[in-house]
């Protein structure tokens, strides 16, 4: 009986089974194995033992191990650290740079729209220029109207006084002081449509070259308030007249004359003259004077609609007859020491320092030059 199998049976031996073996030929000599031996790192292995104890470098090795994990773990924080930095300032300056471009969009706008409400004002004022000129050239042609109404129906109903009558009543004085007196009668007619108050009546003795001066003068002179001339002054009604029944005394004082030359003409003589603003020097032996040439006058009125002042200026010139002609002027001289006329016809006298014109030397005409009548 053939035994069976008992391997199964038996207990398994822990002993390794040999390794097999290389041919002797493939075997590596001895001295090769001595010399791979002292070449391969010897590796000890410690199993199921105690661990070994770590040496002083084991240590070092291990510590600057961790000391490298620390500083790589701190590298790693600020790493992250710098990004999140970087990160902000970046997410900073991106709003930043928006808001800078929608400043930037804003100002643009606010700027494009200063400008246009600049055009806007420009052409505001301008339009507003032109209209108001419009309305300032609607409203002055709107006066001019109305004034020109206003005088057509004032020209129509207004007073309007003339002088009607002028006449020299009596002869001229000239003393030896240049004082020159004489007598007109004179007579104002209300020839308008309505009565004229706080009327006066103004006459003088002119000299040439001052008569319109003159007469501008007693033109505006203040005329009597009805305080002193009662409520209304002097009333004239239409028709009626003022001065008729009276003669008013004129006067003026005359400007002495400088002797420029003196020559033989004829039988007699010619000088020339001339007015300066200071008189003639005291070396001058005579007093000299001219006749006046003039006689002016004004005639001042107000209507009862109106507190405008209206007036009537007349200019009559004065020329002397001298043997049935009459004269430009004609000029009286006074000796300085005899304080007497020198030179005078047998017509006229002199007594005292004064030389009397007799009323046939005087004669009145119209003003030829420039009218007779100053009207407002």
């Amino acid at each position: 009986m053939e035994p069976t199998n008992g391997d199964d049976n038996k207990p398994q031996s822990h002993e390794q089974e040999p390794l097999p073996l290389r041919n002797a030929d493939s075997a590596p000599a001895p001295e090769q194995v001595l010399e791979s031996a002292s070449q391969a790192p010897i590796i000890q292995e410690n199993i199921g033992g105690k661990p070994s104890e770590e040496t002083p470098s084991d240590c070092e090795r291990k510590k600057f191990g961790e000391f490298e994990r620390l500083s790589l773990r701190w590298a790693r924080l600020n790493a992250v650290f710098v990004g999140l930095t970087l990160f902000a300032i970046t997410g900073t300056a991106v709003v930043f740079w928006d808001q800078f471009k929608e400043m930037s969009s804003q100002t643009d706008i606010l700027a494009i729209a200063a400008r246009q409400a600049r055009r806007d004002s420009a052409e505001s004022s301008a339009n507003a220029a032109r209209q108001l000129s419009i309305a300032q050239e609607q409203a002055k042609a709107a006066q001019d109207s109305v004034n020109a109404i206003q005088r057509q129906t004032e020209i129509g109903a207004r007073p309007w006084l003339e002088l009607s009558k002028i006449a020299i009543t009596g002869g001229m004085t000239i003393d030896i002081n240049g004082e020159a007196h004489s007598q007109v009668y004179v007579v104002a007619t209300n020839v308008g449509k309505t009565p004229a108050r706080e009327v006066s009546l103004w006459v003088e003795l002119g000299e040439r070259s001052t008569e319109r001066q003159e007469i501008r003068r007693l033109c505006t002179m203040n005329v009597p308030t009805p305080k002193d001339a009662g409520k209304y002054g002097q009333i004239l009604f239409p028709t009626k007249t003022l001065g008729e029944e009276e003669t008013q005394t004129i006067s003026i004082k005359l400007r002495q004359l400088t002797l420029v030359e003196r020559k033989p003409a004829g039988t007699g003589y010619s000088e020339s003259f001339r007015w300066d603003k200071g008189g003639p020097p005291p070396s001058q032996e005579q007093f000299i004077y001219p006749i006046p040439s003039s006689v002016i006058g004004c005639i001042q009125y107000k209507s009862f609609t109106s507190e405008a002042l209206y007036y009537t200026g007349f200019v009559y010139e004065l020329l002397p007859l001298i043997k049935g002609r009459e004269m430009f002027g004609y000029n009286i001289h006074f000796d300085r020491k005899t304080k007497k006329a020198t030179d005078i016809p047998a017509t006229i006298t002199q007594e005292n320092g004064t030389v009397t014109i007799p009323l046939d030397w005087l004669r009145l005409t119209q003003n030829r030059g420039w009218g007779n009548d100053i009207v407002k």
